[in-house]
């Protein structure tokens, strides 16, 4: 459950050496995308190619309301999608 006003986040694990990385596909019109960004895992040693981490995804919670915001991780050229849901109850 999300406040109304209220920025949230969702860590997912990532590897984008591989080309994949996470993309909203569909959200509610409760929710706002704000944008994105990677941490490479503490244990990777600097300068290293293919260690993953964690995508960091930023959502803002406009309105009260429910919804599902489905999220893919994804290479853009690949089909099918793997899919991930998640479910989002905003609060007034």
């Amino acid at each position: 459950m999300v406040k109304k006003g209220k920025m949230f986040i969702i860590k997912l694990p990532a590897n984008p050496t591989t080309g994949y990385g996470w993309t909203v596909r569909k959200s509610p019109h409760q929710v706002i995308y704000l944008g994105k960004h990677y941490v490479q895992s503490p244990e990777c040693k600097k300068g290293i190619v293919g260690c993953s981490g964690i995508e960091i995804l930023r959502f803002n919670a406009i309105e009260a309301g429910k919804g599902e915001l489905q999220l893919q991780y994804v290479r853009p050229w690949d089909l099918p999608y793997l899919k991930a849901g998640v479910k989002l109850w905003m609060s007034s």
